[in-house]
């Protein structure tokens, strides 16, 4: 057993370009993204644990202790947050851009990591589209990144506040936030450098 309820939204359809991880085959084509991962999560688990909403996110509040965002725009960020900010317990926000990929991720009753956050939605090519420029393996990184942050929730061990990647030097850098909102790492540059490539 493990996770149930795990409501998944996304209004679009399996097409060629989703086959190339592995996930989908081609038997799916045309069908609801939501419908096939419940349906592989069935196969995986013998439980109907994701509960599939074909729609896009419209605004709603959607009663979770735990947010976890994978989308394609700040403006889609912007509205899952300010719906959700006072019922969910933890967010969690994986991004993607070029070869570069970021996992943020807070409990929302801590205001510093909270306002980093939302610092981060003033990057001003923040609305890149997450997956526009991203490669297959960008987007395997940033699933580990997510359910790296849930394994800590689940084990009680601190949460990164981000995850930092970047393929194309391997610079893999983890960030941890103190009481006051600090860095607690030596590696403010690195982090600086990394950001750029990933501020979708």
């Amino acid at each position: 057993t493990g996770f149930i309820n795990i409501e998944v939204y996304d209004h679009d359809k399996l097409s060629h370009e989703n086959y190339g991880g592995g996930t989908f085959n081609t038997e799916m084509d045309g069908q609801p993204k939501v419908e096939s991962v419940a349906d592989i999560a069935y196969k995986l688990t013998g439980e109907y644990a994701v509960v599939p909403i074909a729609q896009k996110y419209k605004g709603q509040e959607v009663y979770a202790d735990i947010v976890i965002l994978a989308v394609d725009s700040l403006e889609a960020r912007k509205a899952i947050w300010e719906n959700n900010k006072f019922s969910a317990k933890y967010f969690i926000d994986g991004r993607m851009g070029g070869t570069g990929c970021a996992c943020y991720g807070f409990e929302l009753e801590d205001p510093k990591s909270v306002q980093a956050y939302l610092n981060t939605y003033e990057y001003k090519d923040a609305d890149l589209a997450c997956g526009e420029k991203s490669t297959r393996f960008v987007v395997m990184r940033v699933a580990s990144q997510i359910g790296e942050f849930i394994y800590a929730l689940l084990m009680g061990k601190p949460l990164p506040f981000v995850q930092l990647y970047d393929a194309s030097d391997s610079t893999n850098v983890t960030i941890y936030l103190d009481k006051q909102g600090e860095n607690q790492n030596e590696s403010t540059e690195t982090e600086a450098t990394i950001g750029a490539a990933v501020r979708a």
